[in-house]
């Protein structure tokens, strides 16, 4: 599988990433990467904020993103495993 690259965010806006975490079940875990804009009001998207950056920084786990292979950490993996929805 490909692995997953960065688009450029557009910086020309108040802009900043959000990812979607796909329902499923089972280990893989699928996610959709997509920018929000603080200045669309109307369009504004709920979301909930987590650090990915605790514990070991070691790679050995990885998830789906726009259809491409992220690696992350294991604290991020198990994290994203418990927030998923199954339905």
């Amino acid at each position: 599988m490909e692995s997953f690259r960065y688009d450029p965010i557009d910086l020309e806006r108040p802009a900043f990433r959000l990812l979607r975490l796909l329902k499923g079940g089972g280990c893989d875990i699928a996610c959709e990467l997509f920018q929000a804009f603080l200045d669309e009001r109307e369009n504004a998207v709920s979301y909930e904020a987590l650090s990915y950056t605790w514990g070991s920084a070691e790679i050995c786990d990885g998830i789906k993103v726009n259809g491409r292979w992220l690696p992350i950490t294991p604290n991020l993996y198990r994290a994203l495993q418990d927030l998923r929805l199954r339905d």
